[in-house]
């Protein structure tokens, strides 16, 4: 990049990398599973980056599902659960994350 270049091409080109190595990580799974990947969850605080998410998806040739920005700490409170107790496991703990029937 260019010295001159201002704040939004440097974001731009961040995001652009990301994507990239995004889809060339996603690459090499499908060739280690020997299927190719058809999708992918984005979690964390770019599930919160709807350019990012657009990004990876053409440059992974994927569809891209946002998840939970808040994915590590959730994570982290279903595991303290199953320590203490709350729930059996971490199969039971994920079950309450999912949303109740309509």
């Amino acid at each position: 990049l260019p010295a001159t270049a201002g704040r939004d091409v440097v974001v731009r080109t961040i995001l652009e990398s990301l994507a990239a190595t995004t889809a060339a990580v996603l690459e090499e799974v499908g060739g280690f599973v020997g299927a190719p990947v058809g999708g992918v969850c984005v979690i964390g605080g770019g599930a919160g980056n709807r350019l990012l998410n657009d990004l990876i998806a053409d440059a992974a040739g994927v569809t891209v599902r946002a998840g939970s920005t808040e994915a590590t700490a959730t994570g982290n409170a279903l595991v303290q659960g199953v320590a203490i107790g709350v729930w059996e496991d971490l199969r039971g703990a994920r079950r309450a994350l999912d949303p109740a029937p309509v």
